[in-house]
């Protein structure tokens, strides 16, 4: 990547205190995986992936067939299912899945899978801790499936290079249905995560994919941890920030 050294050291001049206490942000380069930024203690710190889960279970869905692409299946959302937030409501297709992070899509993808499929696509995946004791509904929810944002660029690398063990078609089918933002001239796609920290009642937030200028890739991780409680998800705060801050700390690549 052309001007990659000078970008590592402006990238890590450019760490904020606040991130140097808590959380992380860890960007690599797309194609030598040599770290750009990194900031934060929690780089290498297990947490649960909530939400950014739905990444992984994107590439089983399309890999089983069950999801057939950015549209389909369009699923009417039932009473049984709950609401967690209003989009909940909506009829849903695996793009709005994981541009609204819906959680009973997810559960509904998951059933249809069966535990059995389920843990051994994590552990074929080598996602985090693989530990899918928590259930089939919940493993990734502040229960048993453990990830860090270091494992999660990792993760997302394989995505990205055809590098997991499912077909050409599902791993393209997953990139092509990813949230797509744009921020300084570049091109995002990424998935938020919330959830508490520990029993509440304060939160984590992540947000993860990849970013694209021209012929430039960088692939990120970016945690935050609240230290007050506040009524806006620590998700989409997430992204936000990185958002924002993409600009500056990468200014130079």
């Amino acid at each position: 990547m052309k001007h990659l050294v000078s970008g590592i050291f402006l990238g890590l001049a450019l760490a904020t205190p606040a991130m140097a206490e808590e959380g992380c942000l860890l960007i690599v380069d797309g194609q030598s995986k040599a770290v750009i930024h990194e900031a934060g203690e929690d780089c290498d710190q297990p947490n649960t992936p909530a939400s950014t889960f739905k990444v992984p279970l994107a590439v089983m869905g399309f890999e089983t067939g069950w999801l057939k692409d950015g549209d389909h299946p369009a699923l009417p959302w039932k009473a049984e299912y709950g609401v967690n937030k209003p989009e909940d409501k909506a009829t849903t297709t695996p793009r709005t899945w994981l541009r609204d992070s819906v959680l009973w899509y997810s559960r509904v993808l998951t059933r249809q899978m069966g535990m059995e499929t389920f843990a051994r696509f994590v552990a074929d995946f080598d996602y985090g801790n693989a530990d899918v004791s928590g259930g089939l509904n919940k493993a990734w929810l502040n229960t048993s499936l453990r990830i860090t944002p270091r494992q999660q660029v990792a993760f997302v690398a394989k995505l990205l290079e055809d590098r997991l063990p499912v077909s050409l078609e599902a791993l393209a089918k997953t990139r092509e249905t990813m949230p797509v933002f744009e921020a300084g001239g570049w091109t995002v796609r990424g998935k938020t995560g919330t959830s508490y920290i520990a029993k509440g009642p304060l939160r984590l937030g992540w947000f993860v994919g990849w970013a694209d200028k021209g012929e430039q890739r960088v692939i990120f991780a970016k945690l935050i941890k609240d230290k007050k409680k506040t009524s806006v998800m620590a998700g989409p705060r997430a992204k936000d920030e990185f958002l924002n801050e993409i600009s500056g700390v990468l200014k130079g690549i």
